[in-house]
């Protein structure tokens, strides 16, 4: 499935449908990237997230305005010096997705169980196990 430019809701398999991923909204109010975090309440993530087609590159992704990369095997939203990553969204089984590093097909993101634990970039596993599994949803009314 291609993804159309939009927003949308993006949440691990593990999760219940109530939880989300994202930026934590009381974070400091430096310019440093901010952590992607598993939203164990609703209201402790920015969940909307935008989903821009850039066509063979991939998918950027962006969470409450800022462009998401990896830095050191984690997730962020980067405010300043863009990161320039592209995501490839691949679907796996029925309604479910991996998100891999476009530039390295064999990372991707891994959730980490927890409140407010961060979400990993790394190495994944063939099988694709729970953890590596994203359910992406449309955010458009």
């Amino acid at each position: 499935m291609s993804f159309p430019t939009g927003h949308y809701f993006i949440r691990s398999v593990t999760q219940s449908p109530d939880n989300a991923i994202g930026r934590y909204v009381a974070e400091d109010r430096s310019l440093n990237p901010k952590q992607i975090v598993n939203g164990v309440v609703e209201s402790e993530v920015q969940e909307e997230w935008i989903i821009e087609n850039a066509g063979p590159s991939g998918y950027a992704l962006r969470n409450a305005g800022a462009r998401v990369g990896a830095l050191e095997g984690k997730l962020f939203a980067f405010l300043i010096d863009d990161p320039r990553q592209f995501w490839r969204i691949v679907p796996f089984g029925d309604k479910s997705y991996r998100i891999l590093n476009a530039s390295d097909e064999t990372s991707g993101w891994v959730f980490k169980q927890g409140e407010l634990e961060q979400v990993e970039v790394k190495k994944l596993d063939q099988s694709g196990g729970e953890k590596e599994l994203w359910v992406i949803t449309s955010a458009e009314r």
